[in-house]
């Protein structure tokens, strides 16, 4: 059976967000979730702290066919609302099905998701796509490590808002 890991803590910015808006956004967020089937884990975490604007998911679910573009929606649903301006890794989302880690991570107040995939000749390729589908693809060496795949995030933000 194939599942989603997700993981993902993510601060808001207090001034945009009202304590009362963020609650309901938060409740939100978690509905998006709560529908799908839990997939056998010990532990299955949803939380949200009212005072700093953080919402932590720590679950895994049953891949379904429509986790993934649940997934998008409550990122969607978050993207309004952040407060960085510097490139913050929010977590990740580990797929089952292909054994694939997707990394997510904010810049300049918009979600990047990141993952490395094998190109047409059999190469590595940094593949990130932000949340309105648009994306970009950066040929990488062997040994890239996480840092390095953070530049291209930063680079790819470039290419795509230019």
């Amino acid at each position: 059976m194939n599942y989603l890991k997700v993981n993902l803590t993510v601060q808001l910015d207090e001034i945009k967000i009202s304590e009362k808006k963020f609650t309901k956004l938060a409740t939100r967020v978690f509905e998006v979730f709560s529908n799908l089937s839990n997939y056998m884990s010990s532990e299955q975490k949803m939380g949200f702290v009212i005072n700093s604007r953080t919402i932590e998911i720590n679950i895994s679910k049953v891949e379904s066919g429509s986790c993934y573009k649940k997934l998008q929606k409550a990122l969607k649903l978050i993207e309004n609302y952040l407060e960085n301006d510097d490139l913050q890794k929010l977590g990740s989302v580990y797929c089952s099905h292909n054994d694939k880690e997707i990394l997510v991570f904010s810049f300049k107040n918009i979600i990047y998701l990141s993952d490395i995939i094998e190109g047409e000749n059999k190469n590595r390729v940094q593949h990130i796509m932000n949340l309105k589908g648009q994306e970009v693809m950066f040929n990488i060496d062997e040994g890239i490590d996480e840092n390095l795949m953070e530049s291209t995030v930063v680079v790819a933000h470039l290419t795509l808002n230019n």
